[in-house]
Parts: C-alpha cells; sequence; structure tokens
C-alpha cells in the first residue's frame, strides 16, 4: 500500500487563477473544467482537485518530476458523488508499474483549505 496526502489554500488556488487560464488550462483536464465551473464556489473544487493530484504524486513518489504531467492525473466524480482517480499517458505507466492496480482517494474542503488522501492497493 502507498499514501499521498496533500493540503491547499484556496487563497493560493484563486490567486493562480486569478493571473489567467493558463493556470486552469495547464493544470485541469477539460472534464475537470466543466465540472468545477458548473459549482457554487469553483475554487473549492478546483483546489480539492489540485491536492489529489498532489496526492496522488506522492503515492507515486515522483512528485512533479519523472515525466508526470498534472493533466495526467483526472480527479473525477461518480453518478454517486464519489471521486475517484483516472491516469494518462506516462503517470498511467507509472501506476501500472507500481505493483499496485487500485486508487482509492478522498476529497475535502472546509473554511479556506482543501485536502485529499490517496491510497494505492491492489
Amino acid at each position: 500500500m502507498n499514501v499521498g496526502v496533500d493540503m491547499i489554500g484556496l487563497e493560493y488556488v484563486s490567486h493562480e487563477i486569478d493571473k489567467g487560464s493558463h493556470f486552469i488550462k495547464r493544470v485541469f483536464t477539460t472534464e475537470e473544467i466543466k465540472y468545477c465551473e458548473s459549482q457554487n464556489n469553483p475554487v473549492q473544487h478546483y483546489a480539492a482537485r489540485l491536492a489529489g493530484k498532489e496526492a496522488v504524486m506522492k503515492a507515486l513518489g515522483t512528485g512533479w518530476g519523472k515525466g508526470v504531467k498534472w493533466n495526467d492525473i483526472e480527479v473525477l466524480r461518480l453518478i454517486n458523488g464519489n471521486p475517484y482517480v483516472r491516469l494518462h499517458g506516462k503517470t498511467k505507466k507509472i501506476f501500472e508499474n507500481s505493483g499496485y492496480s487500485k486508487i482509492a482517494i478522498t476529497l475535502t474542503h472546509y473554511g479556506q483549505t482543501a485536502l485529499a488522501f490517496v491510497i494505492f492497493f491492489d
């Protein structure tokens, strides 16, 4: 089992978004953007997904390096609202070679903070 956890301040994410759309397009997929923008407070949903992506990178043991790209990690929602992770590209290959086959993720946001916890398991 590998775990990753990350916490992000909403103020940081809001600041990055306010600088222009480059941040959103660089970090989030079209499906993530569509979901976040459909919410009453998009910033808290972007922040939770950013924390999720960073938690996945920590569980992978790569951080932002070794060919892992932000858009190769998607944090999406099932119909019932539960979050899940979908991987692409080199990130998917790294995960497939990790010996794990499943990813569990949970997201939360409270006040000015968003948190994500990820577990890789068989």
